[in-house]
């Protein structure tokens, strides 16, 4: 079951990612306000979640987890500022692939911290997936965006290396609605935290002729967001997280396939996605003969 909410997860990351990648080339004034925008967003469900489980019982939470979920949310929002910016540099579909770098130092931190160990054919499924979002990595098409969102990438998945194992010991000590709704808290709290700045709100304030009209894609981006984050979440609950992760190293071939689907309203210069077509197709497959390793 666990595997089912895995590959549920990067389907809507993929949505999540291209969507995000036009917002930050025809929306965003800077990539930065993506951070922003997507808080606003999340608090919609913020508000809406608590109806969802009225029968949940918070006083058995103790505030020491919720604090630390809360502190969860905050380094997956500040992971997405990484992550924005990379999008600056790179097509979805790459920014996607550097995601992967996830699956690569989770099992290390995993086995360092905890002393997890996982069967040899899982081991050598995370390898495949990894050796396929390496190459589509290499797949970039200018070395110095490679450079700038190699950097900005590394950063955002070390912060969620941190998430995922704080995650995966939360679910088991905490119920999974009070550990989620607490997370969601922290990165509705930290994404509206730089307007707290006064040459920020000037900024965003500055952009919001062209943020307005945009105001239902955005909602539309955090749905998506929320489903793969929740299905993801569920996945770390049933599953182990450096399974999970390496399960969601499949966003790149989703985003390349949605990236295809939205071809006619991206950007012209946009025609790089056409580069080694057939190569990322092959690379796509190879991730599925991944995925079915680590099952």
């Amino acid at each position: 079951m666990w595997l089912f909410f895995a590959l549920i997860a990067p389907f809507f990351w993929a949505i999540v990612h291209v969507l995000d990648e036009h917002c930050v080339d025809h929306i965003l004034e800077r990539p930065w306000m993506g951070v922003i925008t997507s808080a606003v967003a999340s608090g919609l469900a913020y508000v809406a979640l608590p109806f969802l489980a009225p029968s949940i019982d918070w006083s058995s939470a103790q505030v020491s987890l919720i604090a630390l979920s809360f502190l969860v949310g905050c380094l997956i929002q500040l992971s997405q500022g990484f992550y924005f910016t990379a999008l600056s540099f790179s097509e979805a579909g790459i920014v996607a692939a550097y995601w992967n770098m996830i699956p690569a130092l989770l099992p290390i931190a995993s086995f360092l911290l905890f002393g997890t160990v996982l069967t040899t054919s899982q081991y050598l499924g995370i390898v495949v997936l990894i050796f396929a979002s390496t190459t589509m990595c290499l797949l970039d098409y200018h070395l110095e965006t490679r450079i700038h969102t190699l950097s900005h990438m590394f950063f955002a998945s070390a912060l969620q290396v941190v998430a995922y194992l704080l995650m995966s010991r939360l679910y088991q000590s905490m119920d999974f609605f009070i550990t989620f709704y607490s997370i969601i808290t922290g990165i509705v709290v930290s994404g509206l935290a730089p307007l707290l700045i006064k040459k920020i709100r000037r900024r965003f304030s500055s952009s919001m002729i062209k943020i307005k009209p945009a105001l239902l894609f955005f909602a539309v981006i955090e749905i998506a967001n929320v489903l793969a984050l929740g299905s993801a979440q569920m996945a770390i609950k049933l599953g182990d997280a450096s399974l999970v992760a390496a399960a969601e190293t499949t966003a790149p071939a989703f985003t390349l396939l949605l990236s295809i689907v939205w071809l006619s309203r991206m950007k012209n210069s946009q025609v790089a996605l056409w580069n080694n077509f057939e190569a990322k197709m092959l690379v796509g497959g190879t991730m599925v003969y991944g995925v079915w390793l680590i099952s």
